[in-house]
């Protein structure tokens, strides 16, 4: 009997990853803004690498 998949994907993980950067950001007193763009930055240079 073959163990259940783990409902959670490396793509929702990463997803939930970048989302709690961006809430950091907001909460540290960027703008949202200012917060997606950081966010926005951070991934394009990260290009894909965890």
């Amino acid at each position: 009997m073959s163990e259940p998949q783990d409902p959670i994907t490396g793509l929702v993980a990463d997803a939930v990853q970048v989302h709690e950067i961006y809430l950091a950001y907001v909460q540290a007193g960027f703008t949202e803004q200012q917060a997606l763009e950081l966010k926005t930055f951070l991934v394009a240079c990260l290009g894909g690498r965890s």
